[in-house]
């Protein structure tokens, strides 16, 4: 397994959920690391491992042993470097946006952008609706506000048609 083949789930669409995975691995690691030294002295250790179901996810989407140390490490390594080098891409809403419609967005964003990617969510709520997107380079504004702000002369016109009328 190397960073070129790391394959993110749609569970873990966001910059955060890649950093509390990660935090989640080295919380994993130290403790098989210290019920392996318990073991060498000849003290039981607890074999019970528990993860989250963004974890979970990405452990089976790519085939990944968490209890085997070398590939823990290994993980752990790539998943540090995927934080660093991960495109994001900055999605402000009016307000909040639940998991399913994070997973339209990101599952559409890897298949058509890049397949590492990951949101920076963010809120807004004088956008009013819509969403408002942002890259290193482009600017994506499908937010009510901007396009009220663009129909603005439409509404203008018609209203003085409106007021010429009566």
């Amino acid at each position: 397994m190397s960073r070129s083949d790391l394959v993110l789930p749609s569970s873990l669409a966001t910059r955060s959920d890649l950093q509390r995975v990660i935090a989640e691995i080295e919380r994993i690691d130290n403790s098989l690391n210290s019920a392996q030294i318990h073991e060498q002295i000849g003290h039981p250790a607890d074999d019970s491992l528990t993860t989250s179901r963004q974890l979970a996810d990405f452990l089976q989407i790519n085939d990944i042993d968490i209890k085997n140390g070398e590939d823990r490490s290994r993980l752990l390594h790539d998943a540090r470097h995927l934080k660093n080098t991960a495109p994001v891409i900055h999605v402000t809403f009016a307000t909040s946006a639940d998991n399913d419609e994070l997973t339209k967005i990101i599952d559409w964003v890897r298949q058509s952008v890049h397949p590492m990617a990951v949101l920076a969510v963010g809120l807004q709520p004088s956008l009013i609706g819509g969403v408002y997107i942002r890259t290193t380079n482009k600017v994506f504004d499908f937010s009510i506000r901007s396009q009220l702000a663009n129909g603005r002369h439409i509404i203008k016109r018609e209203l003085e048609a409106l007021s010429g009328a009566i």
